[in-house]
């Protein structure tokens, strides 16, 4: 996470250089892991403007758990043949669990890289992400702030876009809307972690939210054009 941290960091010392462009004038716009990576990034840089798009006003873990959470209130009302055997299966008793076990090894652990099977997991970003406490970082914001999240959303809290809002010293904008997804698209099926494979790949044909678009654009003209 702190390598990915000072990487926006030297960006914009590095922009500020360039001839084009106006030193005081860098606005920074973060979506989902962005939105935890900008408020760290503009203490050491001080953006002129921050748009946070589809972010958690918590750590990372907390809105895996979420996810998970949303997982197992799926599977517990799921009906039909699907359901029994999901249920049967206990998943929706066992997710939070292996979750737990898993975070915590990673916690423990000072390795970067781990394997769990034949899968390896990028521990010290997990890590780094479990421990970091925004709240700080938030309230040194002192810019003008939009965020806006879609009640669709189930990687992170849709009621979060407000978190942001409260938390920061700046003027700050926050906003809902209803039909949009994690991906910024308009999604017609209803909220579901078990099919969210097969739905974020319809929605990447889909053209970005109008609705997320026209807001931007008339926050732009206040602090921007």
């Amino acid at each position: 996470m702190w390598d990915l941290v000072n990487d926006g960091i030297a960006d914009v010392k590095a922009a500020r250089d360039l001839p084009e462009i106006d030193p005081e004038r860098i606005f920074l716009l973060g979506h989902s892991e962005g939105c935890t990576l900008i408020p760290p990034i503009n203490k050491k840089a001080e953006a002129a403007g921050i748009i946070l798009l589809a972010g958690h006003a918590e750590n990372v873990r907390n809105a895996s758990e979420l996810q998970v959470k949303l997982l197992e209130e799926e599977v517990k009302e799921m009906k039909g043949v699907n359901g029994v055997i999901l249920r049967a299966l206990k998943v929706h008793k066992t997710a939070a669990s292996k979750q737990k076990k898993l975070f915590d090894e990673m916690i423990e652990s000072e390795e970067a890289v781990m394997k769990k099977g034949f899968t390896k997991i990028n521990a010290k970003w997990a890590r780094e992400h479990f421990q970091y406490n925004m709240e700080e970082d938030l309230a040194a914001i002192t810019c003008p702030v939009l965020a806006i999240t879609g009640k669709k959303d189930v990687q992170v809290d849709p009621v979060h876009v407000h978190l942001f809002a409260e938390k920061v010293n700046g003027p700050a904008e926050s906003y809902n809307i209803p039909n949009m997804n994690h991906l910024l698209r308009d999604q017609e099926e209803e909220t579901s972690m078990l099919k969210l494979k097969s739905i974020y790949k319809k929605s990447l044909s889909k053209p970005l939210s109008a609705e997320m678009l026209d807001i931007i654009e008339e926050w732009t003209k206040k602090y921007i054009l």
